[in-house]
């Protein structure tokens, strides 16, 4: 359900919040490549977070070697343009043999709450069947210690609409709880939609019984048959949606936008999609993953 580029996030950029429909291309991009070969970024692979953080940015994201491993690494950023890898990277790779992440991690979502640098992360041992949303914390951004609870999501039984997988995406603390917005899907290459849960504390999590909480258009509509990978800005009264809709097969998506008063019933912009695909050769063939 992956492997493509995910740099298609930093061709987003608006004057404020209040312009969230109304988006312009960089003309510099893409701002950050492949490593080469022989590196830990090799491919890139999510954009996992990025955050403004004492007038630096600072982007987690995926990348895997040549045979295959995946792993999470820092770049920061005076201007959103121009970044730098940290010396440190990977800075977050898979488990130790037997755990339930020992075979795959993927960074979802980084959010700092005081002065802790949380993430949640998708990780499984063996495939599909043992996928789980974990989570990790750190005082740098650099190094973390994960959670002893982990995994703090797993898929719900044979039958429900997220039964064979669940994909962490996007965490917003809003003053008081946290939220969870993630994809799931009960089909290999099916119908994908996306699910919202709630925490007092990050590692307990009480799924939104209105779940899922956005699912694709219909048949003719833009995002069919799968909504996914979405970012969530809380503006202190309304929460703001960026979300990929198209097809899941070879990750061909563009980007739409939703707007929501308590982070469960989202309501779709009338002039969706609000960034395609294109027209440049490198993001030809999808734009995803948005962060804002």
């Amino acid at each position: 359900m992956k492997k493509i580029y995910l740099l298609t996030l930093f061709s987003i950029f608006s004057l404020n919040l209040l312009c969230q429909v109304n988006w312009t291309k960089h003309s510099e991009n893409p701002v950050m490549v492949p490593g080469t070969s022989g590196e830990w970024d090799k491919t890139l692979d999510y954009i996992g977070s990025s955050i403004l953080h004492d007038d630096t940015y600072m982007m987690w994201y995926s990348g895997i070697t040549d045979s295959g491993i995946e792993s999470v690494g820092l770049a920061t950023s005076p201007d959103g343009t121009t970044w730098t890898r940290d010396a440190n990277n990977p800075v977050f790779e898979k488990g130790p043999s037997g755990s339930w992440d020992q075979d795959y991690v993927s960074c979802g979502d980084v959010t700092l709450v005081d002065d802790t640098f949380h993430m949640w992360y998708t990780g499984y041992r063996g495939f599909w069947d043992t996928i789980g949303i974990g989570h990790a914390f750190s005082t740098d951004g650099i190094n973390w210690e994960r959670d002893t609870n982990n995994p703090v999501l797993t898929v719900e039984p044979e039958g429900t609409w997220e039964y064979l997988w669940i994909w962490i995406d996007e965490v917003v603390f809003d003053g008081n709880i946290y939220h969870m917005w993630y994809e799931g899907g009960s089909e290999p290459g099916k119908e994908v939609a996306i699910g919202h849960a709630t925490s007092p504390d990050g590692v307990v999590w009480t799924r939104d019984p209105s779940n899922p909480v956005l699912e694709p258009g219909a048949s003719e509509d833009w995002d069919y048959p799968c909504v996914a990978f979405p970012g969530v800005v809380f503006d202190g009264t309304n929460f703001h949606m960026w979300y990929c809709g198209g097809t899941n097969v070879g990750h061909n998506y563009d980007i739409g936008y939703a707007t929501s008063t308590d982070g469960s019933d989202w309501t779709k912009y009338d002039g969706n999609p609000v960034m395609e695909k294109g027209p440049d050769d490198w993001d030809a063939g999808s734009v995803f993953t948005p962060n804002v």
